[in-house]
């Protein structure tokens, strides 16, 4: 009725993506800026085996949390504070590794370190696009919310940059999706709220291609498993 995290520690053995390649000898690891005892996270990853590396409550004194709201809210730790925290920590094991990386910026209040350079990158963007008076109006309304997508764009920027220096990036697999899009800007009909980015990024990929037909998170798993094991042979239940 609730949810499956929600029955906590009650919740019955689930199979995934982290129990599965940790029995073929990954190391899986969970990254946060905020609280991963939200929605019972942590019990989830505990029950599955990746170690919360990073969360609120493990971050130095010298790293800043995002911007309080009027009421004293902030979710914790933006996108880029959460990944230069992750380089810190960054696994020095030769042991292949499964890293889960959990951002927060993009969600209300929407506030985020300077602010008003992002959302003046927002204008410049949309100078850009030759976008229809209408579509400018309506865009302009919601100018923290996209000048957070153009903080988490560049701290993306930094991600990549930062990666691409290790010495396992020619190997690996990023997938960047998100739960949900944007509530608090209007969307058409309820399955609009689905419609998030998927990116599946490697420098192993031969070359780029888009897909058109109807995916969602729970093809993510299952594609990446069958690739594992007709190239890798990892093993996982019938």
């Amino acid at each position: 009725e609730n949810g499956y995290l929600e029955a906590g520690e009650k919740a019955p053995l689930a199979t995934s993506l982290i129990k599965i390649l940790n029995c073929n000898g990954y190391a899986s690891s969970f990254y946060y800026g905020s609280e991963s005892s939200f929605d019972k996270m942590d019990i989830f990853l505990h029950k599955q085996g990746a170690k919360v590396l990073a969360d609120e409550f493990m971050f130095p004194a010298n790293y800043h949390k995002l911007p309080l709201s009027v009421n004293g809210f902030s979710w914790g730790y933006g996108d880029m504070e959460l990944f230069k925290r992750y380089f810190e920590l960054f696994p020095t094991v030769k042991s292949p590794r499964l890293d889960i990386i959990l951002t927060v910026a993009n969600h209300d209040p929407f506030l985020i370190p300077d602010q008003d350079k992002y959302i003046n990158l927002v204008k410049s963007r949309m100078q850009t696009l030759e976008l229809k008076e209408k579509t400018k109006d309506f865009l302009s309304s919601y100018m923290k919310e996209l000048s957070c997508v153009m903080y988490s764009d560049n701290a993306l920027r930094y991600f990549f940059n930062e990666y691409a220096k290790k010495e396992s990036f020619k190997n690996t697999i990023f997938i960047i999706t998100g739960d949900h899009r944007m509530s608090e800007i209007p969307i058409g009909s309820q399955i609009d709220r689905f419609h998030v980015p998927l990116f599946i990024y490697s420098p192993m990929l031969n070359r780029p291609a888009d897909f058109k037909s109807v995916v969602s998170h729970f093809d993510i798993t299952p594609s990446l498993l069958k690739l594992l094991r007709s190239n890798y042979h990892i093993q996982y239940p019938s």
